[in-house]
């Protein structure tokens, strides 16, 4: 199965803000995270996500 990275952007964002993060955080977060994945490093993208809406 294959993600657009718009949805991974807009996924990120959501969850980041479903824990309690600034809108404008959240959105500049989701665009680094789509970033990472684009240029194939996951260790910066979605592997992380989980943590970054943990803090």
């Amino acid at each position: 199965m294959q993600v657009s990275p718009d949805e991974i952007e807009a996924t990120a964002k959501a969850a980041l803000v479903g824990h309690g993060a600034e809108d404008w955080i959240a959105g500049e977060v989701a665009a680094a995270v789509r970033e990472a994945e684009g240029l194939g490093n996951g260790i910066c993208g979605l592997y992380y996500l989980e943590s970054y809406c943990r803090q």
